[in-house]
């Protein structure tokens, strides 16, 4: 069977890793690029007699490498050469893909490589009054463009053929100076007049000079909050469970006639120590996971690592270890506020 490459590139949160899922299923594994702690993940799928290798590259909004993601992402698009490359983007905002597809092909170790823009959440960008002149985008274009619903089994199989297609036959390449907003504006109609308005506004409230840090301060404090209180209570019955289990060890031990001090070191030291981090750092763990999921999955993250990058930028960091700063730190106030 004939063997292909391929790279899945894209925003975050525009379903790039569940086209991926799509595309590969089970077959699929999690890797890292040599010296690198930025994990990857490789799949493949067969059709037409084809295996395809594809690779989910890290979200990035940009080329410019300003993070670990950015320079992986395009260190790997530079030196991989694959058969094809694709560009996933998100239907409800194409002006954002079409930014990191023209940063794409000003790059110049392309020239052998076929691209491909997929543009996925169809389905949301046609509840909110969205529609995409997808032959006239790909005229325009130059490249094949391909209008995907991940969760739809039927448009993946389909894009499974284009890829194969695309990726046996000569490359094209749309031209490096073409304008993203001028694209969209050409192949985008909004029967909902006001869904760019509003969009804009939030935009504007949330990554606000003023308003942006205020609502990222008192977000993250619900989440805090909810988190170490929420987490009193299951805290309290985990800890009262496992105490009662070590009563019963030590009994147990005692009554079998195992030594004091190996008692105390298994029953008190070992135990003890693993049922106290279970019952302060698994229940707050539970919580704040779900909570900072569901704020990704609103979009807001994206905007707090942004309201966050120039702070983070003055000691050569990038706003999106911001959020791995709220990670670590819910557990921490968790088990402090035990102390």
């Amino acid at each position: 069977m004939k063997q292909i490459t391929a790279v899945l590139a894209g925003n975050p949160n525009v379903g790039k890793s569940t086209v991926f899922n799509g595309l590969t299923g089970l077959s699929q594994h999690t890797g890292n690029w040599s010296g690198k702690t930025v994990s990857c993940a490789e799949g493949t799928f067969s059709c037409s007699g084809t295996i395809c290798t594809v690779t989910d590259l890290p979200g990035i909004y940009s080329l410019r490498t300003h993070s670990e993601e950015e320079n992986i992402a395009r260190t790997c698009i530079c030196s991989s050469h694959p058969d094809i490359l694709i560009v996933v983007g998100d239907a409800t905002c194409l002006e954002r893909g079409l930014h990191l597809l023209k940063q794409i092909t000003q790059l110049s170790d392309l020239n052998q490589t076929a691209l491909m823009f997929c543009v996925n959440l169809c389905d949301e960008a046609e509840k909110n009054g969205i529609h995409i002149d997808f032959l006239k985008l790909e005229k325009i274009l130059g490249i094949p463009v391909f209008d995907c619903v991940a969760r739809n089994k039927k448009r993946i199989e389909l894009l499974k053929e284009r890829i194969v297609l695309e990726a046996t036959q000569a490359g094209r390449h749309p031209d490096p100076d073409f304008s993203p907003e001028e694209i969209a504006r050409q192949t985008v109609q909004y029967t909902k007049k006001n869904y760019r308005k509003r969009q804009g506004q939030l935009d504007r409230f949330l990554t606000g000079r003023v308003t942006g840090s205020l609502v990222m301060i008192f977000l993250l404090l619900i989440v805090f909050w909810i988190t170490i209180t929420g987490a009193n209570y299951p805290s309290a019955f985990l800890w009262e469970q496992f105490f009662r289990l070590e009563l019963w060890m030590a009994k147990t031990f005692q009554e079998a006639g195992v030594p004091g001090w190996l008692t105390e070191a298994l029953v008190s030291g070992v135990y003890r120590s693993v049922a106290w981090i279970v019952s302060v750092m698994l229940p707050p763990m539970a919580i704040f996971f779900p909570l900072f999921t569901l704020l990704e999955d609103l979009g807001y993250l994206p905007r707090a690592a942004f309201n966050m990058d120039c702070a983070f930028k003055k000691c050569h960091a990038c706003g999106k270890q911001c959020l791995t700063m709220c990670v670590v730190t819910a557990p921490v106030s968790k088990e402090l506020s035990v102390r």
